[in-house]
């Protein structure tokens, strides 16, 4: 039987401390990471039952200011023209901002899903930019909000400017339609939101700027982050569930753009979206404009 030597039994003493010494620093490293892991899960767990709490308000409100009105004009037996012009306007607000909010879950639910794909037509943006503008004009004239809109389409051999891009027409109705919501409802009343856009070398770039309260440096990530609000609790002055922000990055990143914010407290906010375009391989070209029946 061999017998191992003093300097032989310390080398395998130590090769065998040396090995429990790092299958406990292994051990360490996963219960940290374990750790980290439930601590993020329970955060999850958190923000999606806030959210849901949020969002029964988000949805429970306008139903009942639909009803109320529509219950007023039901008793007026008068039919008073200038209180049912009144009733049918607050109606109309109130059912596009429900509208808005389902169809933002919705449209969250299919990303969340996978079941989100790229749908590229030929846009005429400069019909669908206005026509998101429209749909937002009652609430900008609400909070007495002017919304400037600057435009630079490249001209063609008769300088006509041609304002067609190829791109999803549904996602970019949905991007434009979130930054403009989002500047509408953290602007001041009395301010000024402008909406910049410009077609050229291939890309399609927006800017959209607002005169809010503007945010800082260290949120200015977390605000594309789901369910998460920086407005919260119970001094809320701010409609939203969280999730615009984050449908806006999601759908820019399925059509391969990308979206930055320059903004410090105080000074407002500028959102910028640039597309690339993504021709068709074939030589057949569908115009897509969208219009109110089609997207929100």
């Amino acid at each position: 039987m061999y017998r191992l030597t003093d300097q032989e039994l310390i080398r395998e003493l130590e090769k065998r401390f040396e090995e429990n010494r790092q299958k406990t620093e292994a051990l360490q490293d996963l219960t940290e990471q374990l750790k980290d892991v439930n601590e993020k899960l329970s955060r999850s767990e958190s923000l999606k039952s806030h959210f849901l709490s949020n969002i029964r308000n988000e949805i429970n409100n306008p139903l009942t200011a639909i009803l109320g009105w529509a219950a007023n004009l039901m008793g007026d037996k008068k039919c008073d023209r200038s209180r049912v012009v009144e009733a049918a306007g607050m109606i109309h607000e109130e059912a596009f901002s429900l509208d808005f909010q389902l169809r933002t879950i919705f449209a969250a639910a299919e990303i969340e899903a996978g079941a989100a794909y790229p749908h590229i037509v030929r846009i005429d943006i400069d019909k669908l930019l206005w026509r998101v503008i429209d749909l937002f004009m009652p609430t900008a004239e609400k909070k007495r909000i002017s919304v400037v809109c600057r435009t630079e389409y490249p001209e063609d051999e008769n300088n006509i400017e041609k304002s067609f891009f190829y791109t999803d027409g549904e996602k970019l109705h949905l991007v434009i339609a979130h930054l403009l919501s989002n500047g509408l409802e953290f602007s001041e009343e009395g301010s000024t939101i402008s909406i910049d856009v410009c077609i050229a070398n291939g890309e399609l770039r927006f800017c959209i700027e607002d005169e809010g309260k503007g945010i800082d440096p260290h949120n200015q990530e977390r605000i594309f982050d789901r369910f998460v609000q920086l407005d919260e609790g119970i001094t809320k002055r701010h409609k939203g569930h969280g999730l615009g922000l984050s449908l806006v990055r999601d759908a820019v990143d399925l059509l391969d753009g990308t979206i930055d914010i320059a903004s410090s407290p105080g000074s407002g906010s500028v959102f910028t979206v640039t597309l690339p375009e993504h021709r068709p391989a074939n030589d057949d070209e569908i115009v897509a404009i969208a219009s109110n029946e089609e997207i929100f």
